[in-house]
C-alpha cells in the first residue's frame, strides 16, 4: 500500500505545473494537543509517526522511552523511545544524555542548514530549543518541538496545538518566545525516516563524518521522481524545438 501511494504521489507531482525549483517545503502534518503538560517530545514523535503511517499514543511514546507518565528528558530517552518503537531516525547534538563527538558539535548555521536538508527528503524534525524567558537557565533545551517545514528565511513548525512560523535570524537570537542559544552552545535534531528495523539508525544527517550509507523508501521516491521529471523537461525541450523549425 505504501508503494501504491508514493507512486501514486510521484505521477501527481509529474502531471502537475508545480515549480520544484525554489518551492517552499511544507509537510502535511496537523499539530495535535498534548496529553499531558510536560509532553512536548512525546508529542511531536506522536505527530511525525502520524506522518509515517504509525498511529501512537503519547502515553506509549513515553513508556517506550522508560518514563512511565513522566515526560521524555533528553536525547537519550527519545531514541530509546525510538529504537523501542522500531522507527528508523537520524539523530545529531549534544545534551545532558551524551557527550557526542566531533559531527554532533554544529554551528546555528550548520544545524538550521541541516534541518532544512532533512526536511527537503521528507523528514520532518524535532528540535530542542530554549525558552525565552527560560526558569532553566543551565538546562540544555526547555521544550522540544516539530519542524515541518520553511520558507525563503523561516521554519514551520508544530508548537504543539499550533502552527508557527519563526525566523531563521529569530531562531539564532535571544530577543524571540525560542532561541537554539543555550550556555553549553549546543543543537539538538532528530529526523524521522520511516517505520522499520530499530537498528536501522542514522548517526548524522551528512554524506560525510562516517555516517551509515541508507537509502529508503522516501529517498528512492525522491530520486525516481526527479529522474522522471528530467526525461519529461528533456522531452518537452525536444517538442518545442520540433515545432520552432
Amino acid at each position: 500500500m505504501k508503494v501504491i501511494i508514493q507512486f501514486t504521489l510521484i505521477a501527481c507531482f509529474l502531471f502537475s505545473n508545480v515549480a520544484l525549483v525554489g518551492a517552499d517545503v511544507l509537510l502535511p502534518i496537523e499539530p495535535l494537543p498534548y496529553e499531558q503538560n510536560d509532553f512536548c517530545g512525546e508529542v511531536c514523535i506522536q505527530e511525525a509517526l502520524r506522518y509515517l503511517g504509525m498511529k501512537v499514543s503519547q502515553l506509549e511514546v513515553t513508556r517506550a522511552g522508560g518514563k512511565n507518565g513522566v515526560g521524555l528528558e533528553n536525547r537519550g530517552d527519545i531514541e530509546k523511545s525510538l529504537r523501542e518503537l522500531g522507527i528508523v531516525y537520524n539523530a545529531w547534538g549534544i545534551d545532558s544524555s551524551n557527550s557526542g563527538s566531533s559531527s554532533d558539535y554544529l554551528t546555528l548555521d550548520e544545524h538550521i542548514s541541516r534541518i532544512k536538508q532533512q526536511l527537503d527528503l521528507g523528514r520532518p524534525v524535532l528540535i530542542g530549543v530554549k525558552l525565552i524567558p527560560t526558569h532553566f537557565p543551565n538546562y540544555f533545551f526547555d521544550h522540544y518541538m516539530l519542524i515541518i517545514g520553511y520558507t525563503a528565511d523561516a521554519f514551520i513548525f508544530n508548537s504543539p496545538s499550533i502552527r508557527k512560523t519563526k525566523t531563521f535570524a529569530e531562531f539564532k537570537t535571544q530577543k524571540s518566545e525560542y532561541t537554539f542559544i543555550n550556555s553549553q552552545n549546543t543543537v539538538l535534531g532528530v529526523s524521522f525516516i520511516e517505520v522499520g528495523s530499530s537498528q536501522e539508525k542514522i548517526n548524522n544527517g551528512n554524506s560525510g563524518g562516517g555516517c551509515n550509507s541508507y537509502i529508503g523508501l522516501n529517498e528512492l521516491t525522491l530520486i525516481i521522481a526527479l529522474t522522471l521529471l528530467h526525461a519529461k523537461i528533456l522531452m518537452r525541450k525536444k517538442q518545442q524545438y520540433r515545432s520552432e523549425r
